[in-house]
């Protein structure tokens, strides 16, 4: 078994999820490509088409049903989830890739279900990033609803001292507080419209 230390946007991903994820608490909630399984603790459905990544967790939790497949093909039933989040999925920008995820959460979602979905902004990341209005076009508004977006990491990933882990956190909180602007990752929520009709496969 491999250990997992917590990076400081994951605790901020994770702090953020257990946010969003309360109304869903008894619910089913599917983390599409959990990466090294430090979000999956939130979830009872997940998958991962790294190998090693996706060994690991299913021997860790086996109380949990994960597929080892890429983030827009699972096998789930259509309908199945009152949640979804992926936030380790997009990690450079990649527009077929994003179709194709936000295609499958719409099946697989019930109506009214949540989507908590990651991107690297434009800002930090230049062209391997999205700025937050190229984002929205993905979300037709007969299929989502748009309802919130958070900032995530203002400060650049780095392991400082252990003594100083929590001041560079409460750092990081304080700029992303009063300079917005300057997030390395959006999380936008949104929620399946009640009267569309998913009409593709599955």
């Amino acid at each position: 078994m491999f250990e997992v230390k917590e990076t400081l946007l994951e605790k901020q991903q994770k702090k953020l999820l257990k946010q969003l994820l309360g109304p869903f608490e008894k619910g089913k909630v599917l983390n599409l490509g959990f990466g090294r399984g430090v979000l999956l603790e939130l979830a009872n459905f997940g998958t991962e088409v790294n190998e090693e990544w996706f060994s690991e967790m299913f021997y860790r939790y086996p109380d949990k049903e994960l597929e080892a497949v890429p983030p827009d093909i699972t096998n789930y039933p259509s309908t199945s989830f009152d949640a979804i989040f992926c936030m380790e999925a997009m990690l450079e920008k990649n527009d077929d890739k994003m179709k194709g995820v936000l295609k499958e959460a719409s099946r697989l979602l019930r109506p009214n279900g949540h989507l908590i979905f990651s991107f690297p902004t434009a800002k930090r990341f230049g062209k391997k990033g999205y700025a937050v209005n190229e984002v929205k076009v993905f979300f037709s508004e007969k299929e989502w609803d748009y309802l919130a977006n958070y900032g995530l990491r203002f400060l650049p990933e780095i392991k400082p001292p252990s003594f100083l882990t929590s001041f560079y956190s409460s750092m990081d909180d304080w700029c992303r507080k009063f300079m917005a602007v300057d997030y390395s990752y959006f999380v936008v929520l949104v929620y399946r419209k009640e009267d569309y009709v998913f009409y593709g496969k599955k």
